[in-house]
């Protein structure tokens, strides 16, 4: 098929990414609706969950890694109509999900406990957080499944089908919480752990739904059940290979965060709140990167798997700028009406003291997130994931460095870590931008063919969405 008889860029571009948009908007939902039926039990119980946090962010980049091999691999092989090698690729990254979640749940028996005695909480605190970073951990295995599938899906075409059955788990997660949080209908009234026990039970429905799809054939899911029972090591090891470097940025990003809290504590309880209420905030500019960069890494897998890199390109340009749009308005909101932001989460006045500059500071460097997070998904998708990866390995060492220097010495204050954050986030997108323009993510080799069809290939396959 010739391209001039594709679906308009733009809108390929955006029926991928607002099904993505609405689901990480859910999942944000789902946290924020948690917190506030936990935060009934008292200030023991929020800090309980609210110390797993960063925790649970490393076991949510472990589960990308799987997402992100995949969704190159399912991508490239649809784009060149062999859908054969796209269901061996399916298949394998449930080995892959199912063997990394269980060595989460083995470490999660072991570690939870040593891990709240590490982070010097309360006895209650640690009592009550342990409970919960070891369900969670248990539900690990079923969570990289749900993931591994959404991967696949929306890496053949459909983002909508992920959609459904994650809005329909959260909203059960959110039902449910509160029967087993608080014993309604003569449950037993469970605490803090009740409130992991239903996110567990809600991905046990989630991945059997994901189960029943791939075994029935669904037409948006490439799936080869006999693959499940022969591990496929150079397929596994190209997943590996390209997941890795994106999971390490998002093990990156937690790490950081745990510094520049620290950083922030000497300054008070309302700067280290100000740390968490900017993450929330930017969490806007987050959640419409994920969508367009989950189109991005779609449309360029499928583009170079059908011999089309500049249509490849032209897709992920179009869903930077789109990003780049919804940044600057994003970055409007903080630069004129912070204080409102900030209510949202908080009406101290020493949080609003504090936060409004920062959050001015952080509003500048909004654009420049909505563009490296599309590019870096974009690469993805290409299966050159290591240009993204050694960019937040150098800014990730010099975060600390320059946060600290600014915040102490320097005399910024708390506004030293907005300004490492804004500047290195800036300096990310300029320096991913001038290497996605030079082109050379489009040679990169994704794929272990079964057989090698003697018809041309020209044009991706659409999968029904």
């Amino acid at each position: 098929m010739p391209e001039a008889a594709l679906p308009p860029v733009s809108r390929e571009v955006f029926r991928l990414a607002w099904p993505v948009v609405l689901s990480e908007s859910l999942h944000t939902l789902f946290h924020v609706a948690d917190l506030m039926w936990v935060g009934r039990l008292g200030a023991a119980a929020t800090a309980a969950i609210s110390s797993s946090i960063f925790t649970l962010w490393v076991v949510q980049s472990l589960a990308h890694l799987v997402a992100v091999g995949v969704t190159a691999q399912v991508a490239r092989a649809v784009g060149a109509g062999d859908r054969p090698r796209a269901a061996r690729a399916a298949s394998q990254s449930w080995i892959l999900a199912v063997s990394i979640g269980s060595s989460i749940a083995v470490a999660g028996i072991f570690l939870s406990a040593p891990l709240f005695r590490l982070l010097a909480t309360t006895e209650d605190v640690a009592q009550a957080g342990s409970a919960y970073l070891l369900i969670s951990a248990l539900g690990a295995p079923l969570l990289f499944l749900e993931v591994a599938s959404s991967a696949c899906l929306r890496a053949a075409g459909d983002t909508r089908t992920p959609m459904w059955i994650t809005a329909s788990a959260l909203i059960a997660n959110v039902l449910l919480a509160p029967f087993l949080i608080y014993g309604w209908a003569g449950l037993p009234p469970l605490g803090v752990p009740g409130a992991a026990i239903a996110t567990l039970i809600c991905h046990v429905g989630a991945a059997a739904a994901f189960v029943r799809l791939a075994f029935m054939g669904h037409p948006s899911f490439p799936f080869d059940r006999a693959s499940l029972g022969r591990p496929d090591r150079p397929v596994l090891l190209e997943q590996i290979r390209i997941g890795v470097p994106m999971s390490i940025v998002g093990i990156l990003f937690s790490v950081n965060y745990m510094i520049f809290a620290r950083l922030a504590a000497p300054f008070g309880a309302a700067a280290i709140a100000v740390i968490g209420i900017g993450n929330r905030i930017e969490s806007v500019t987050y959640l419409g990167a994920d969508g367009f960069g989950v189109a991005a890494a779609t449309l360029v897998g499928q583009n170079l798997g059908a011999g089309l890199p500049k249509r490849a390109a032209r897709c992920a340009r179009l869903a930077a700028a789109c990003m780049a749009t919804g940044g600057a308005v994003v970055m409007l909101a903080m630069l004129t009406i912070p204080a409102m932001l900030i209510t949202v989460f908080s009406s101290d006045a020493g949080v609003l003291a504090a936060g409004v500059p920062y959050m001015r500071i952080l509003g500048l460097c909004q654009i420049a997130t909505g563009i490296e997070g599309v590019l870096s998904l974009a690469f993805a998708g290409a299966g050159d994931t290591l240009p993204p990866m050694t960019i937040h390995l150098v800014f990730g060492a010099l975060r600390p460095v320059l946060a600290a220097a600014l915040a102490g010495p320097l005399g910024f204050g708390l506004n030293g870590i907005a300004i490492t954050i804004a500047v290195s986030c800036i300096l990310r997108a300029i320096i991913l931008s001038a290497l996605f323009v030079t082109g050379r993510w489009a040679r990169a080799r994704v794929g272990v063919p079964i057989h090698q069809p003697d018809e041309d290939r020209s044009a991706p396959s659409r999968a029904r969405s």
